[in-house]
């Protein structure tokens, strides 16, 4: 009698053990797997815009500061502050807009270097001479 009274007081407790695991486990299964599935969407996006951003900055239009400022580094006229305060703050602005881009520069055939950070001359005779060019 005890017996028969614990299997049939156990056995609908064991099913019901069984039943809620899988509607849990079933739960909990689907539940991870969409939020797997919006965390890699969210990345696709957010790569996607990524490399459209960095594309847009390697196919900028023309620019007019810049074509006149290489215009005059050309003809060895470095010193026009218009142009090259306008392109700095071009520079600038897109470095504050991809701030994982650590330095945006023009870099011209006579060593001179407009970056972001600013002005500057590379001495590219010294920098082979040294060996950190090799």
């Amino acid at each position: 009698m005890i017996l028969s009274f614990l299997v049939t007081a156990l056995l609908p407790f064991g099913l019901m053990t069984v039943f809620s695991y899988q509607t849990y486990f079933g739960g909990l299964l689907h539940r991870v797997s969409e939020y797997s599935q919006e965390v890699v969407g969210r990345m696709a996006r957010e790569l996607d815009e990524y490399f459209l951003d960095i594309e847009a900055l390697l196919t900028k239009e023309q620019d007019f500061y810049l074509d006149q400022l290489i215009k005059l580094v050309e003809n060895n006229d470095f010193n026009n502050r218009k142009y090259v305060f306008r392109i700095w703050e071009d520079l600038n602005n897109l470095q504050r807009v991809k701030p994982d881009v650590e330095e945006l520069s023009i870099i011209f055939p006579n060593g001179r270097r407009l970056s972001s950070y600013g002005l500057y001359t590379l001495d590219y005779e010294r920098y082979l001479r040294s060996g950190c060019g090799l």
